[in-house]
């Protein structure tokens, strides 16, 4: 887990089972297998999953309310 500043933390699993993680002042959230998740304030704001196409399923990812903007420019200013 990593504090990214602006209100935003991320954590990134990159192992074969379920982590739950709760970062300080969060309402928690269990990482899939190889997900990475951002918390926004405390809340749960993005899901990012790789996508699958097996036939069966196609995993995107879920981006919650109106953070998809701010969460651009993080990225934006990450990548910087």
């Amino acid at each position: 887990m990593r504090d990214l500043g602006e209100g935003w933390i991320v954590a990134i699993n990159g192992h074969a089972e379920t982590v739950d993680c709760k970062p300080e002042g969060t309402m928690g959230w269990k990482v899939e297998p190889y997900h990475m998740t951002f918390w926004r304030n405390g809340w749960m704001a993005v899901d990012l999953r790789p996508f699958v196409d097996n036939g069966l399923t196609q995993e995107k990812g879920v981006i919650v309310g109106n953070s998809e903007p701010e969460l651009r420019r993080l990225l934006k200013r990450l990548l910087a």
